[in-house]
C-alpha cells in the first residue's frame, strides 16, 4: 500500500477543510508520507486552523473559496460535520481539485449523487475516507475469503460498539447531538462495517433493522441501538450491531462459511488479532495487528494511523497514476444507502430491498 519506486512522481499538494480531530490525524500521517504536501487549511474556528498551519507550515485562509483558488493546490481532505460533506466536497469538483472526502460520503443519496457528478463532470478523482479498508487486519480477512479457505460464506458478524457512556456525561461538538446534522451512529460509525462486510461479501439485497434509545434521549435526538439483519445477494445472512449501551467497547467480524471461521477481534485500542478455524483443525492465528495512533488534537495519540496513512497514499497514487480509488463515490454511496434502508426498515418496521427507488 505504500508509495514505491516512483521517485520521479511529484508531490500531491493538499487543501485541508476542518481543523478537528480527523483532520489532526490527517495532518499526521501526511507527515510520514514524501509526496504529500498540505499547503493550506481552513475552518470556521480561525484560531484552530492558525495552529494547524503554524504546525504544518502552511497558508491558513478565511473560507473554502479562498483555499480553492490557490493554483498550487491539487487535491482538498473534507474532514468537517457530516452534514457539510456535500457542500464541501462539491464546491473542491467544481474548482478543479480531486477530493477525499470522510465517511459517511453524505447524508443522502441526493446528495452523494451531486458528488458523485460534480467530479465526473471535472474528471477529477472523488475518494471517500473508508480507512478500515485499509487495516492489516482486514486486509488479511479479504484475502483469505478470496483465497477459498474458508468456501461458501454462509453467516457474517460484524459489531462496532462505542462503548458505554454514562446518560448525561457525553460532551461531543453540538453538530453529533443532532440527526439532522449528525446521521446516526449507523453513520457515524457502524458504517465502517457496512462498508468492510460489502466488500468482503458481497453485495446486500435486504435489510431489516431494530434501533432504539435507552439511555440517551437527553442526549441525542437518535437510537443508541442498532441491530440490523442483512441478506447478501450470494445468499448469506448477515448480523451487525452497534451503540453506546454496553460497557466496553468491541469492534469484531466473525464469518463463517461451509469450510471454516474467520475471526477478527478488537483485543485493545490499537491490537486486533484474526484467526481462523478450518474443519478438522483447531483456531489458528493469523495476524496480530498492532497499529499506531493519531490524536484527536495536534498533541494526543488516539486514533488509529496505519490505516488512515495506507489510505491518504492510495489516494495520492490514485492521482499520480490516474488510478481508480478502491473507495470511490459509487462504494461511498452503496453504504450510504445501506445507512438509509436500515433507518427506512426500523421506521416502517418491515424489510427493505436494496437498491432504494430514488
Amino acid at each position: 500500500m505504500e508509495l514505491r519506486n516512483r521517485r520521479d512522481a511529484r508531490d500531491v499538494r493538499l487543501g485541508l477543510v476542518g481543523c478537528g480531530a480527523i483532520g489532526a490525524a490527517y495532518v499526521k500521517v501526511s507527515e510520514q508520507i514524501p509526496e504529500a504536501k498540505i499547503t493550506g487549511v481552513v475552518d470556521p474556528d480561525e484560531a484552530r486552523a492558525q495552529k494547524f498551519a503554524l504546525r504544518i507550515g502552511c497558508d491558513c485562509f478565511p473560507d473554502l473559496a479562498s483555499l480553492l483558488k490557490k493554483d498550487d493546490i491539487d487535491a482538498v481532505i473534507v474532514a468537517t460535520p457530516h452534514y457539510t460533506h456535500k457542500q464541501m466536497s462539491v464546491a473542491a469538483s467544481d474548482s478543479g481539485k480531486h477530493v477525499l472526502c470522510e465517511k459517511p460520503m453524505a447524508l443522502s443519496l441526493h446528495d452523494c449523487d451531486e458528488m458523485i457528478h460534480a467530479a465526473q463532470k471535472t474528471h477529477k478523482k472523488l475518494m471517500i475516507g473508508h480507512c478500515f479498508r485499509f487495516r492489516r487486519s482486514n486486509s488479511k480477512i479479504k484475502a483469505v475469503i478470496g483465497q477459498g479457505q474458508i468456501g461458501r460464506i454462509l453467516v457474517v458478524y460484524a459489531s462496532g460498539f462505542l462503548g458505554w457512556q454514562a446518560p448525561g456525561t457525553w460532551h461531543p461538538p453540538n453538530w453529533y447531538r443532532r440527526r439532522d446534522y449528525f446521521g446516526t451512529f449507523i453513520a457515524g460509525g457502524l458504517i465502517h462495517q457496512i462498508d468492510l462486510i460489502r466488500w468482503m461479501v458481497g453485495e446486500i439485497k435486504s435489510i431489516f433493522a431494530r434501533l432504539d434509545n435507552f439511555m440517551h434521549k437527553e442526549d441525542y435526538d437518535y437510537p443508541d441501538y442498532y441491530l440490523i439483519s442483512v441478506r447478501f445477494s450470494n445468499g448469506a445472512i448477515g448480523t451487525m450491531e452497534s451503540g453506546m449501551v454496553v460497557r466496553k467497547a468491541e469492534n469484531m467480524i466473525k464469518i463463517d462459511g461451509e469450510k471454516g471461521t474467520i475471526i477478527s477481534r478488537q483485543l485493545d485500542g490499537a491490537q486486533t488479532k484474526v484467526s481462523v478455524v478450518l474443519e478438522g483443525h483447531e483456531e489458528q492465528d493469523l495476524l496480530f495487528d498492532r497499529e499506531g495512533a493519531h490524536g484527536t488534537d495536534l498533541e494526543s495519540e488516539t486514533m488509529p494511523a496505519e490505516a488512515l496513512k495506507f489510505e491518504m497514499e492510495h489516494f495520492i497514487e490514485c492521482i499520480q497514476t490516474n488510478k481508480k480509488p478502491l473507495v470511490d463515490g459509487a462504494q461511498g454511496r452503496k453504504a450510504v444507502e445501506v445507512v438509509i434502508a436500515a433507518e427506512h426498515s426500523a421506521e416502517f418496521n418491515k424489510a427493505i430491498e436494496l437498491p432504494l427507488i430514488p
